[in-house]
């Protein structure tokens, strides 16, 4: 994930002259060895779709399929999102925000996207998909990257 926002922030910076800010997230699953990670939007691209199916409707088809036989104490997962800033001067930046979780066997909850109704947080009880815009913003990956970028800005740009 790193590797894929740098190339995003590099490509901007370069080709607008100012400075640039990119992620890539993705969801990784203990027990499958940290994928779908950095392939998380393109998980299912090898599985036919069913009719009227959504992308992320057949990721997480694939992602239960795959974990069916997977106990409930095995199946911790955490949502990563990796931030770059990249200045036309070359200088560079990256910080990683993380969200832990648990992966429930079956869908909850209807706000969010992606794998949000798999997402179990435990701490507070609710899956992402459960959870207000701002009661997610204050938990996720991409909310605590922010943050991470945000507390080194002013010494990144002097």
């Amino acid at each position: 994930m790193k590797k894929t926002a740098l190339i995003k922030a590099r490509a901007v910076a370069a080709l607008t002259g100012l400075v640039s800010v990119a992620d890539d997230s993705g969801l990784e699953v203990d027990a499958l060895s940290k994928a779908p990670g950095v392939y998380s939007a393109r998980y299912s691209d090898d599985w036919q779709s069913q009719p009227g199916e959504s992308r992320d409707a057949r990721n997480i088809r694939k992602l239960l399929h795959e974990t069916a036989n997977v106990p409930a104490d095995k199946r911790g997962c955490r949502f990563v999102s990796c931030m770059a800033a990249v200045r036309p001067d070359g200088k560079e930046m990256v910080v990683r925000g993380t969200w832990e979780g648990q992966l429930l066997e079956s869908r909850r909850g209807d706000n969010g996207f992606g794998y949000d109704p798999l997402f179990f947080d435990k701490l507070i009880g609710k899956t992402a998909a459960e959870l207000t815009k701002d009661e997610k913003n204050s938990r996720s990956h991409r909310g605590n990257a922010l943050r991470a970028l945000l507390a080194r800005w002013t010494e990144f740009m002097q």
